[in-house]
């Protein structure tokens, strides 16, 4: 899987101008979040103390790795400039929207 990830990104990336965007933001205990940029996201990666998910233009899921719950795959949706994932009833709320913890998220964004 992970090799096959790396050779979407680089097919993503091939001939193409990309931009990297950094968010914090402090996590409310919502299962929905969305965060909106100012181009296309193509790859995602969020950052909390204790978790981190991955996720990729094309999966309708991303991969969530914590501490606490170990692994889950939360459902996304990609808008033309936004990203929401759903960690939904399944999967308690920590992970990565935890009340009051903050994230760091890193996106490549596709220039048009």
């Amino acid at each position: 899987d992970f090799n096959e990830d790396n050779a979407k990104i680089d097919a993503a990336l091939k001939n193409r101008n990309c931009q990297i965007c950094l968010v914090s933001y402090t996590g409310d205990d919502s299962s929905t979040r969305t965060i909106t940029f100012p181009h296309k996201p193509v790859l995602i990666i969020v950052l909390g103390s204790s978790s981190i998910m991955v996720a990729i233009r094309g999966y309708s899921y991303a991969n969530l790795i914590s501490n606490i719950n170990s692994y889950s795959k939360p459902a996304v949706t990609w808008g033309d400039t936004s990203f929401t994932w759903d960690i939904g009833s399944n999967y308690p709320l920590y992970g990565v929207n935890s009340k009051g913890a903050p994230y760091q998220m890193f996106a490549l964004l596709e220039l048009e």
